[in-house]
């Protein structure tokens, strides 16, 4: 191990870059790569591609024990320096912490999320089209009353020529009654006075 100062670790280890390796440990980046080739040190990649960045799993005792003296072999160096390596990812299901255990199916959880992303659309779909069918409804209305406004306009018309005429009529028919009223009064005065003067003509011959 190197004489560097190492960083304080948690008891159960911690997820770190190379460059954070580095410098918990002490030793250089190859040999971190050598460790890993040979399956002596933890990692993952930080995505599916095979230059994604490359993640390890230092803990107290390892940061303690490694040095640069693992052997070097050609084949190694090649493989190890290369940075499209593709190197296998190991996971130890009780050293991972639950935030960084890898998903089981992430194609299930993406399903599930269109599948609740189709379910609001839908419902919105349906609030959608039962605002749009009660719009439907009354501009109906409001079509089948604007149809019948010049029906209903020249009802009211005939109904306004009607009382007219019938107003007309009645007053005409009032004329006729007073004027009917005028004669029988004339008529009646007209009687009278024929009666007195035959009251007085026989008063005349008879002498009362």
């Amino acid at each position: 191990m190197s004489d560097q100062p190492v960083q304080t670790l948690a008891q159960e280890g911690s997820w770190m870059s190379l460059q954070e390796a580095v410098q918990a440990t002490g030793v250089s980046e190859k040999t971190l790569r050598r460790y890993v080739k040979k399956k002596a040190l933890q990692s993952k990649r930080l995505g599916k591609l095979a230059n994604s960045p490359l993640q390890v799993w230092i803990t107290p005792e390892f940061a303690k024990d490694v040095n640069d003296d693992i052997p070097e072999e050609q084949d190694d160096l090649d493989v190890v320096d290369a940075e499209s390596e593709s190197i296998e990812d190991e996971y130890i299901e009780e050293d991972f912490s639950p935030e960084e255990k890898p998903r089981s199916n992430p194609s299930q959880e993406v399903e599930q999320i269109i599948k609740t992303i189709a379910e609001q659309f839908g419902n919105k779909l349906d609030e959608q089209k039962e605002v749009i069918f009660q719009l439907r409804h009354e501009l109906q209305e409001k079509d089948t009353q604007l149809r019948l406004l010049p029906d209903l306009q020249k009802k009211l018309e005939e109904e306004e020529k009607l009382k007219d005429f019938e107003t007309t009529a009645l007053k005409k028919q009032i004329e006729e009654l007073n004027k009917e009223n005028a004669e029988l009064k004339e008529a009646a005065e007209q009687s009278s006075k024929a009666a007195s003067q035959k009251k007085n003509f026989w008063g005349w011959f008879t002498g009362k």
